[in-house]
């Protein structure tokens, strides 16, 4: 074993990198520039095994920068999110709402879960069209209590092991 290990610590708006045995350390930004550069800057390196803080999310863009296929569900897993979180805003302004647009956010709910259902849609053909991720996102299914969403997040989270 004599390639090295890289941690990143994974904020908003930058990424902190760290390689060792080497202590060698810098900053760049959370952006797909910066992310571009932190790729290129650990392709001239023996990479191990490269280490992320998982933070809300921020941490995918980095592992979905080196797989074209990685990037596509890595968008489609933001997208969900994003989906569910305005479903969840929605419902709550459900609760508290004038009778005079209840059934304007009644249906607006409804059209999100449609584009919910066609975004996962999506990321099963994508799964389903890789055998290995297939393979990994059966046996992931297997596990009670693991779900469609968790099972594609976990595949994601692996193509960041070597660079």
């Amino acid at each position: 074993m004599n390639g090295c290990f890289v941690g990143i610590d994974v904020s908003k708006d930058t990424l902190d990198v760290a390689i060792r045995p080497s202590n060698e350390h810098w900053t760049v930004d959370n952006t797909q520039e910066g992310i571009n550069a932190l790729i290129e800057r650990l392709k001239k390196n023996e990479v191990e095994k490269v280490v992320l803080e998982a933070t809300g999310g921020l941490q995918l863009a980095v592992i979905a920068a080196k797989d074209a296929e990685a990037q596509k569900l890595n968008a489609i897993m933001v997208r969900h999110r994003q989906i569910v979180g305005m479903i969840t805003e929605e419902k709550n302004r459900l609760t508290m709402a004038n009778e005079v647009v209840k059934k304007s956010i009644t249906e607006h709910i409804e059209w999100l879960k449609k584009k919910l259902s066609e975004n996962d849609k999506e990321m099963n053909l994508l799964i389903e069209s890789s055998p290995v991720w297939k393979s990994k996102y059966e046996l992931l299914q297997s596990v009670p209590g693991v779900g469609p969403v968790l099972s594609a997040t976990l595949l994601l989270s692996q193509c960041i092991v070597v660079f």
